[in-house]
């Protein structure tokens, strides 16, 4: 948490040397979405159910029947949507895992389709996902701080919104903004 609260200070202090605006925008909607690895469905594995107000996000590895990545959904800055090329500089925050593998793991971002309902997503939902952002790696029991997206971030600037899959090759659980806690995913965007 250290590292990257000193991250972002630094990144702040470089924003404004150059007099760019430095904005923490939380997540606006967020969920899990399991989906069936079987031709058949799972009969144990309710890729149906909706996630998006459950209180935790789970990212999995496919196994025999299911996995599961998170979806996020952010509004971007609206002083960044007057210069889409002005944004130098789009990272999702990743808050302290609830839960982290006891292997080193790998979380890799996906720029998705943002027109998704968080109340009703489910694995049934066609989400396209829209290519590779970025990706980083984490040992046993860390959580990594940020994942370059500012491909993503430049694409939306002009509607002003944007969603991202987040994939995890070990299962990782993070907190949901439903859960209230403060340890939530966030973008950092410098424009």
């Amino acid at each position: 948490m250290k590292l990257v609260l000193l991250a972002l200070l630094l990144r702040l202090a470089a924003g404004l040397a150059t007099g760019n605006t430095h904005e923490i925008v939380g997540v606006t909607k967020d969920a899990t979405v399991t989906y069936s690895t079987s031709a058949l469905g799972s009969t144990t594995i309710n890729v149906l159910a909706p996630k998006g107000r459950q209180k935790t996000l789970v990212a999995s590895p496919a196994s025999d029947s299911a996995y599961s990545r998170i979806l996020l959904g952010f509004d971007l800055p609206s002083g960044s949507a007057q210069n889409p090329k002005g944004i130098t500089n789009c990272t999702l925050l990743v808050p302290i895992a609830q839960r982290t593998p006891d292997k080193p793991y790998r979380l890799t971002a996906y720029a998705a389709d943002d027109a998704w309902d968080e109340a009703r997503v489910n694995g049934s939902t066609r989400v396209a996902t829209r290519g590779r952002l970025g990706g980083a790696q984490a040992d046993a029991g860390q959580t990594p701080d940020e994942i370059d997206i500012a491909d993503a971030c430049r694409a939306a600037a002009a509607g002003g919104s944007f969603s991202v899959f987040l994939d995890a090759t070990r299962q990782t659980v993070f907190d949901a903004r439903e859960s209230g806690s403060q340890h939530t995913f966030a973008i950092s965007v410098i424009y």
